[in-house]
């Protein structure tokens, strides 16, 4: 037997929870509201593929990170890299980061926790590399490429 908990209306219709239910709402909810990545980004790259791959505008790809202070990162040893399969051949490539913004944001105490002092920095391809990333742009239009794996190291 289920006892109600909450009682929501459907065009006059009462539409009965149970604590069961409210209890999985919940805790999707906290889950999602947790996510690193937003809801929206992750459906809307679900169906990311190679053609989708190669029609990026180099100048776009841009990536945000948060550093607690006093660290700092080193532009010069910052840079972004990207593995390609395929059947006949696994490739890894390296581009330079350049920053683009750096920003200082300020302590803040949230509901549960509190957050530091920080640095924002926005970093994109550097012009090398945004050239160098077009040539693997029309690589992967010619091969056939079976994966992808990206990664930003500092």
């Amino acid at each position: 037997m289920a006892r109600t908990c909450l009682v929501i209306t459907n065009e006059g219709k009462p539409l009965l929870l149970s604590i069961n239910k409210l209890f999985v709402v919940s805790l999707t909810l906290l889950v999602v509201s947790c996510a690193n990545i937003p809801i929206a980004t992750m459906l809307e790259f679900r169906s990311f593929d190679e053609e989708k791959f190669v029609e990026l505008d180099p100048n776009h790809l841009l990536t945000k990170i948060h550093l607690d202070k006093p660290a700092e990162i080193k532009p010069e040893s910052t840079w972004l890299t990207l593995g390609v399969s395929s059947a006949e051949q696994e490739r890894s490539f390296k581009y330079n980061l350049e920053v683009i913004s750096e920003k200082t944001l300020p302590a803040e105490s949230g509901w549960l926790s509190k957050t530091p002092a920080r640095t924002e920095y926005i970093l994109g391809l550097s012009t090398e590399a945004i050239k160098e990333f077009t040539e693997l742009q029309e690589f992967m239009g010619s091969a056939s490429p079976t994966g992808f794996d990206l990664h930003v190291n500092t």
